[in-house]
């Protein structure tokens, strides 16, 4: 009996189940031999810590800066604008941790929105973001100092940054952290990394990032710049690169487990929170020492954007906005 040829359509599904295959087979081979086996829906067992709701910020806004310390998370900028033109904020409002009551600070000189926000030497630093539409990356450089509820310009970055979390829970743009007293601006379109030194207000260009990404999760522990995940030419990257200053050089380590949104340090331990859906999240904690991810207690779902995640008082803070019902959330995690 003579052989009848394969139909076109036929074709087409065992071509794509092949390069389904092969991918699959790439993934697996690429993948780090320390690579984490954990899923957002799997649950912690043990240390897991716990989750409580607390005020959100008064007024709602997104595209906010984040930032806290020891005794304060500040909400820096934004809109409360529904429209995607709608001008910055120059809104300052500072939550105290060991009382949850939110009080409103002095306003920035010009609205800011998409910027980036760090407290280190106990000010808070707002970096780049824009004002107005259509919101071109700026090199602004301000502190406030809570001392006199005032703002003074510093120098200005090297490089313009911009960014926030937009609608589907992961971030873009620019990543702030602070490692002993020193600002690190990255991330963006540029694998260049800036230092910024308050003590001096000068700015230098240090070694650039190996893997150039935008919206990566970042946190300062123990001497070392941890950077999490974000995105890579459209994808969702699994990538964490440590800087060392005192090398000025970088080292890869186990790839983080999910989509990364947030991250931030609580005595030591660098926290970071994952999108798993519209309004579901996971959080895993990193152990430096051990190179290794751990799951914690899953955050109460909260129909709301993810505005930004920061520390303070012992505790990890992520703060949701919900502008078109003028809403807010706050959520804080307990180790």
């Amino acid at each position: 009996m003579a052989t009848q040829p394969t139909p076109p359509a036929v074709q087409l599904s065992l071509a794509a189940a092949t390069l389904s295959v092969a991918v699959l087979i790439a993934i697996a081979a690429c993948a780090n031999a320390n690579a984490p086996d954990l899923l957002p829906n799997q649950n912690c067992s043990t240390n897991c810590g716990s989750w409580a709701t607390k005020a959100g910020m008064p007024t709602p806004r997104r595209n906010v800066g984040v930032a806290g310390d020891a005794s304060v998370l500040y909400v820096a900028g934004g809109t409360a604008s529904t429209s995607p033109g709608g001008s910055g904020s120059p809104a300052v409002q500072a939550l105290d941790p060991s009382t949850s009551i939110w009080t409103l600070k002095a306003a920035m000189p010009d609205g800011r929105r998409f910027a980036a926000a760090v407290v280190a030497g106990g000010l808070l630093y707002v970096l780049g973001g824009a004002q107005e539409f259509p919101f071109a990356p700026t090199t602004t450089t301000r502190s406030y100092d809570p001392s006199s509820n005032s703002w003074t310009d510093r120098t200005a970055m090297p490089t313009a940054r911009i960014g926030s979390l937009v609608t589907s829970g992961l971030p873009t743009g620019v990543s702030v952290a602070v490692v002993n007293g020193i600002v690190y601006v990255l991330g963006g379109d540029s694998p260049s990394v800036d230092a910024y030194n308050p003590s001096t207000n000068t700015w230098t260009s240090r070694a650039p990032i190996p893997t150039a990404r935008s919206g990566m999760a970042v946190a300062g522990v123990n001497g070392l710049l941890y950077t999490v995940g974000g995105t890579s030419g459209g994808s969702t990257s699994a990538v964490v690169e440590v800087y060392d200053p005192s090398t000025n050089a970088w080292t890869t380590k186990a790839p983080f487990p999910s989509a990364a949104a947030g991250a931030a340090a609580v005595n030591g331990t660098i926290y970071v929170v994952a999108t798993t859906g519209s309004s579901s999240r996971a959080l895993y904690a990193y152990d430096a020492a051990a190179n290794t991810w751990s799951i914690k207690a899953a955050p109460p779902d909260v129909s709301q954007d993810l505005a930004g995640v920061a520390s303070s008082g012992g505790q990890l803070f992520l703060v949701f906005d919900d502008v078109l019902h003028l809403q807010s959330s706050l959520l804080a995690f307990t180790p």
